[in-house]
């Protein structure tokens, strides 16, 4: 994403409700709807924040230039492409333990990384008890932990994070993909090709 991207809204679904965003460009969305206080995450203090990032991108702007096909997709009244994202966070829900710092984390086929890169954790997609924040070694300084969606074809399942991409119009072309098999079953899930239908879905060629 081109740094002339702007986050539009966001939509919180499990934390309490801020009542301003920060003064660098976020704008709260006005119909956020808070069905819950956020869910403590164990004995930890940390508290777990659920929702939805709205993004603006000026198709125009040169450093954007770099995402193919971003001048085909449809615009705003105030012609930015728009674009959303799941947005999940952990952070202290007493403030005065927050070391304000956050490490954001653009998640890698919608998993969490953090924790077991940082913390040690054993997996762990919706961390909801002690053992799924590991050793603690984030949480224990205070740090906010916030994974942002950024694939389209990512099942929403399990607490995987996703993108819900905009949709470039008047495009075709061939799509490819690479999978090596684990077993001699012949059939098997390409998720690389998920998000794409198929318009003959028995004219697919395969190249061994």
């Amino acid at each position: 994403m081109g740094t002339g991207s702007k986050v539009r809204s966001q939509e919180l679904e499990g934390c309490d409700p801020l009542d301003h965003g920060p003064a660098y460009g976020f704008a709260w969305g006005n119909s956020a709807d808070v069905t819950m206080p956020g869910d403590y995450v164990g004995t930890s203090g940390y508290e777990k924040i659920v929702g939805t990032i709205h993004f603006a991108v000026d198709p125009s702007d040169p450093r954007n230039r770099v995402i193919v096909d971003l001048d085909k997709a449809p615009t705003n009244a105030q012609h930015r492409v728009e674009f959303a994202a799941d947005l999940y966070i952990l952070r202290p829900k007493d403030s005065a333990r927050a070391n304000g710092v956050a490490l954001v984390e653009v998640s890698n086929r919608g998993r969490k990384g953090l924790l077991s890169t940082f913390n040690r954790a054993v997996g762990g997609l919706d961390p909801s008890t002690d053992a799924d924040l590991g050793d603690g070694f984030l949480t224990r300084q205070g740090y906010t932990l916030v994974w942002v969606g950024w694939q389209f074809d990512v099942s929403r399942q399990g607490g995987l994070v996703a993108l819900d991409p905009p949709i470039a119009t008047g495009v075709s072309g061939v799509v490819r993909v690479e999978l090596t098999p684990n077993d001699g079953n012949p059939e098997t899930t390409i998720a690389d090709l998920a998000g794409y239908a198929s318009l003959d879905p028995w004219q697919t060629t395969c190249h061994r």
